[in-house]
């Protein structure tokens, strides 16, 4: 179906919502309590063609998806999450013992600074969790962990968080609505976007032939120590958010408390960004190794919300390591098909995703961890190289 809205009109697949819409929410009858404030007009039905291209493909979602919460795969283990919980504040602990209680050398520097950025990357992984309410049974439950563990724990907000991960959630790898791939200017992903700026004779601050080289220079580096943290900052501003500047300030000042006798008011400084940097390599290997290396696009209605998760989503094989490394978004189709799943319960979902994707004729993709990283550089080369080879051709008509 069409949106239609006055005076312009609007068209959106009816499909690509409503998926969304379901997944999202937790309570989705308080949630259509509130959307009819924002009613904006009528919905007229789409073309038999494109109606029926769709028809089956959903209705075969939804009942996988039935089935689904009927076996309990929706539930979570309490036990799973107490001693996910644990487990992250032991590795914080064990790493201040290793700071304070050993002599300081290079080996407990390191070790206890690699971790703290262990448990800071677990924690992040369980707030995303809490954020897509998967912890707990109610939604307010999932809110305040969410606020205990990322804007207590970790020092970030988490209204900025659900603000930014909602949005690729909802539109996956589409370019100016996925906030984790609209930085054409440092780097151009995809093999569309490319080579649409060479021939319009584009450039980003550097060369993009090169990204593939310095996206390891800038990317994980800048992630989470420069780039996260303003704009953590600048939405907080904007929004007028004056109690949320405060928690920010929680991880920095627990650091600051624990360490200052030992390591000195520099040395706290650089133990900070040692943390930060080795959780954005973390961060950044594990959430980018599922999606810049598939396609990347403009958004297209033609397209369904369960075929666009195929197209721009992929897996890492499972393995005790991989599961732990990554939060378990190493099944990342199963988590953006069902992201209220909670994640012990993603490899049941895998059997029944593979299934639906063989019967309506969609790609599975699933690689090793090795791989994956190394297709992060191979994505980056080949998409640089479209626009290198675009662009020159468009200065020499």
């Amino acid at each position: 179906m069409n949106l239609m809205t006055s005076p312009q009109s609007v068209c959106i697949s009816f499909c690509g919502l409503l998926e969304p819409f379901v997944v999202m929410h937790k309570d989705r009858a308080l949630a259509k309590k509130y959307l009819k404030s924002y009613a904006v007009g009528t919905v007229c039905p789409v073309s038999d063609k494109l109606k029926n291209t769709k028809k089956d493909l959903i209705e075969d979602y939804h009942e996988m998806r039935e089935h689904l919460e009927g076996i309990g795969c929706f539930k979570p283990s309490v036990c799973f999450y107490g001693l996910y919980f644990i487990h992250i504040i032991l590795l914080e602990v064990i790493a201040y013992v290793v700071l304070i209680q050993f002599q300081l050398s290079c080996v407990t520097y390191l070790l206890s600074g690699f971790l703290i950025a262990a448990a800071q990357a677990q924690a992040g992984w369980l707030q995303h969790d809490m954020g897509h309410a998967s912890v707990f049974s109610t939604s307010r439950l999932n809110q305040w962990g969410q606020f205990v563990v990322l804007d207590i724990f970790k020092g970030a907000s988490s209204r900025w968080w659900n603000y930014r991960h909602n949005q690729h959630h909802a539109r996956t790898n589409i370019v100016d609505k996925d906030p984790d791939i609209s930085i054409p200017k440092l780097f151009l992903l995809g093999t569309k976007l490319p080579v649409l700026w060479g021939q319009k004779k584009l450039r980003g601050y550097f060369p993009h032939n090169w990204q593939q080289v310095y996206f390891w220079l800038f990317g994980p580096p800048f992630l989470l120590t420069i780039y996260f943290l303003f704009e953590n900052l600048y939405f907080l501003f904007r929004r007028r958010d004056l109690l949320g500047l405060v928690f920010p300030l929680a991880f920095s000042g627990r650091l600051y408390l624990l360490c200052v006798n030992v390591l000195g008011v520099w040395g706290v400084l650089g133990y900070y960004f040692y943390i930060r940097l080795v959780e954005s390599f973390w961060f950044m290997i594990c959430t980018q190794i599922n999606h810049i290396t598939m396609e990347v696009d403009d958004d297209n209605d033609d397209v369904d919300w369960i075929t666009s998760n195929a197209i721009t989503t992929c897996n890492v094989e499972r393995s005790f390591f991989n599961d732990w490394f990554t939060g378990h978004l190493n099944f990342q189709i199963e988590h953006h098909l069902f992201p209220q799943m909670p994640r012990h319960n993603l490899y049941k979902a895998q059997p029944y995703v593979k299934a639906l994707f063989q019967k309506h004729g969609l790609v599975y993709v699933e690689k090793n961890l090795s791989d994956g990283i190394l297709d992060i550089y191979r994505c980056l080369k080949k998409s640089g190289r479209l626009w290198h080879d675009a662009y020159k051709k468009a200065i020499q008509e």
